[in-house]
């Protein structure tokens, strides 16, 4: 610290409208939005106040506790910036290291902060130097500390879920009114703290798994005491740390902003960290008619990819079953390992010549005839943590080499501990960077989820079948209607599945999947990446053609859905509800209104942010009559008019000018 002369303001780096200072110990860093500072003082931390450029006020005060680190005081200190963009995979950000040293341990702090975003997110991380032990205590969990100036609030706790084979309600959103001057305790994900009459409010979102999938996970994720919120859960085991190896925790990103736009605005934060594929796509993956891995062969595949050729999806992948593996019979494939692959056999991930006696290269060339895109299905071998995770990227690069292969889908991961997060990380990172895209699968398993490590590839939601009843279209459009309240759904990838298959299952359910057309399947979805969860050779003829000529418009504004802000609207999805999806890009964007189960054919969807705006609107696309009007006012009503149960409209407007 002996670099700094006292009394005067070093600049240690800038990015457009970001920047980073030091004062007499004082870490200054901010934009356009806002300006946060830390406190590096007498060996300690403390996270400082955070000002409000726009509405030029003190959102959040210093707050009055230091963070504990696990090795002592630091005693030398070193600040870095520079321009970071997650190695290509994100938008850039400033982001500034502050590394804190003493005899036993190197700690080091990170912050990032976007242009013209009013956010800053944080992390630790720890360096054990030496064999010198510290004990496992809480105090060394707490990741971020902030202090509201009133103890009058109300919070808002979102709590998601992964794991949802297990479950079926991916987010819960409950609201407190904590107990002045008293102890409160929560769990969840994204906190939105509302102070009592102020149209401002403060976001606190752990940039980490959801709960389930928290490595380590504390009792309370916040604490709440007379207006000091406390974050724990760096997911560490401070007990067991690895000498000369460097542990990340968990992040924290805390904003500010007006309290009914402040969640949008951190949907755009998370955007901003995934470049991704910079469309919408349409994948094909057989396994949702439960045929498993019995259909494949190099007659079925082709057949695959003609159909999806016709119909317009971008990508076949073939699921589990084109490894060689270790078990031979048949009957009992669905019992193979799911970790420990490379210790089973060398030869468990090369392509089964039972099933495909000519290899994979038959069917690659009639992809490249067909225009269709092939992915895999593989499962990242979970066992010693990662520890064959250099030849796992070796296997999937060697297809991407061989056959031009570069969607796979990543299954059966099982994160237990930091070292296995590192391992997994650089796995995902070496194969992102190499051009292959990713569908990282959520739905069994402790994984990185939705709002942790987002740069890497999109995620598969579920599994929902017709064979056992799980599968309702309602549901389906149910979470991501729920997930795009916190989540880009441009991240997400959702299924279509065959709804005329097993019909006397359902019997006379209203909501059974039969009693939708297929283009209202695909408009449910048509916000995130459709995924066609079924065989599509076996599609009934309209089925099939009513497809195509959905996907034939939807292709056409793909890029502009990826690009776009996407809001649920109307009511949430209950099977007799009306709901839907606006997606805004500016001064122009897109609906899809749909008209659940229900008897009202006329419904008014209330867009209050377009509130005095003048919009040309032009339906694309509809499975049925209807009519739209703007009836304008100050929650700018849309009155759209529907013919049917079970309809669809696909709109794309453009302000026009000032009502």
């Amino acid at each position: 610290m002996n670099f700094v002369q006292r009394g005067r303001i070093y600049l240690i780096g800038q990015f457009e409208d970001c920047y980073a200072k030091f004062k007499d110990g004082k870490l200054l860093l901010g934009n356009k939005r806002l300006e946060r500072c830390y406190y590096f003082q007498d060996g300690k931390i403390i996270a400082g106040s955070l000002w409000d450029k726009r509405n030029q006020s003190c959102a959040l005060l210093d707050s009055e506790r230091p963070f504990v680190l696990p090795y002592g005081e630091f005693e030398n200190l070193l600040i870095h910036c520079e321009t970071e963009d997650a190695n290509g995979l994100s938008s850039s950000s400033l982001g500034i290291t502050v590394k804190m040293e003493n005899d036993f341990a190197t700690q080091i702090y990170h912050v990032e902060i976007f242009p013209d975003m009013p956010f800053v997110s944080t992390r630790f991380s720890v360096l054990r130097k030496t064999s010198h032990e510290t004990e496992k205590s809480e105090k060394y969990d707490l990741i971020e500390c902030v202090k509201l100036p009133t103890i009058h609030y109300n919070i808002k706790v979102m709590e998601l879920f992964d794991k949802d084979d297990f479950c079926d309600t991916l987010i819960r959103i409950v609201e407190d009114s904590p107990y002045p001057n008293r102890y409160a305790g929560y769990r969840g994900d994204i906190f939105v703290v509302e102070p009592t009459g102020e149209s401002q409010a403060v976001l606190i979102a752990k940039d980490s798994p959801v709960g389930t999938s928290h490595l380590n996970r504390p009792v309370h994720d916040l604490a709440v005491t007379s207006g000091e919120f406390e974050v724990y859960g760096s997911g560490v085991d401070f007990s067991n740390l690895p000498v000369n190896e460097e542990v990340e925790y968990y992040g924290v990103t805390v904003g500010i902003g007006d309290k009914e736009k402040l969640v949008t605005e951190y949907r755009r934060l998370l955007s901003l960290r995934k470049k991704g594929e910079g469309r919408l796509f349409v994948m094909a993956n057989t396994w949702g008619d439960n045929n498993c891995e019995k259909a494949l062969c190099e007659e079925f595949l082709k057949a695959e990819l003609d159909a999806a050729a016709d119909i317009g999806a971008d990508v076949v992948q073939i699921d589990d079953g084109w490894e060689k593996g270790i078990i031979t019979d048949p009957n009992r494939y669905m019992e193979h390992i799911f970790e420990g692959f490379h210790r089973a056999s060398s030869e468990y991930w090369t392509v089964d010549l039972k099933r495909f006696p000519h290899g994979l290269e038959p069917i690659v060339e009639h992809a490249k005839k067909c225009g269709v895109r092939l992915g895999l299905w593989f499962s990242p071998d979970s066992y010693g943590d990662f520890e064959n995770w250099e030849t796992d990227v070796k296997i999937l690069k060697d297809f991407q080499k061989k056959f031009g292969i570069r969607y796979f889908k990543l299954d059966a991961v099982m994160l237990r501990s930091k070292t296995g997060d590192r391992n997994f990380s650089a796995m995902v990172e070496e194969l992102s960077q190499s051009g292959a895209c990713l569908q990282l699968d959520v739905t069994a398993g402790d994984r990185f989820g939705y709002h942790y490590k987002v740069q890497y590839g999109v995620l598969f939601i579920e599994n929902r079948y017709t064979d056992n009843d799980t599968y309702f279209p309602y549901r389906t459009l149910r979470n991501l209607w729920m997930l795009s309240q916190v989540i880009p759904s441009r991240f997400l990838q959702f299924e279509i599945a065959n709804p005329r298959r097993n019909v006397e299952r359902y019997g006379d359910d209203p909501f059974a999947p039969n009693r939708y057309d297929m283009d209202y399947l695909f408009a449910s979805v048509m916000v995130a990446n459709p995924l066609l969860w079924c065989e599509l050779s076996h599609l009934e003829k309209v089925d099939a053609e009513t497809l195509r000529k959905i996907i034939c418009v939807w292709r056409s504004h793909s890029q502009a859905l990826y690009q776009a802000d996407v809001t649920p609207i109307g009511e949430s999805p209950n099977g007799k509800s009306h709901t839907g999806f606006w997606a805004c890009n500016g001064s122009d964007g897109y609906f899809v209104f749909l008209r659940e189960n229900n008897d009202e054919a006329e419904y008014e969807y209330k867009i209050p942010t377009l509130a005095g705006k003048k919009l040309q609107i032009e339906t694309l696309a509809s499975n049925g009559e209807s009519g739209i009007e703007q009836l304008g006012g100050a929650q700018n009503k849309i009155a759209v008019h529907f013919a049917k149960c079970n309809q669809y409209v696909f709109a794309k407007y453009k302000v026009v000018d000032p009502c």
